[in-house]
């Protein structure tokens, strides 16, 4: 989640310039073990739900809604 403390504006170098990368959860935690204990759900991520799809998709989350 992004919080602002000030109002959002628009802008042509965001649009065209600005991105954010995607990325498992489930690959940070394997980097990152210590943030376990900080990670709501880490059943979740830890292989027993996202590990499971059978075959790649497009969206990280989407073994979370089937």
């Amino acid at each position: 989640m992004i919080r602002t403390k000030s109002q959002l504006v628009t802008s042509y170098w965001g649009d065209e310039h600005m991105y954010f990368r995607h990325q498992r959860m489930e690959d940070d935690l394997k980097l990152h073990p210590e943030w376990l204990p900080y990670t709501p759900n880490p059943k979740v991520f830890v292989g027993q739900v996202l590990s499971t799809a059978t075959e790649p998709v497009d969206c990280p989350f989407l073994a979370l809604f089937n």
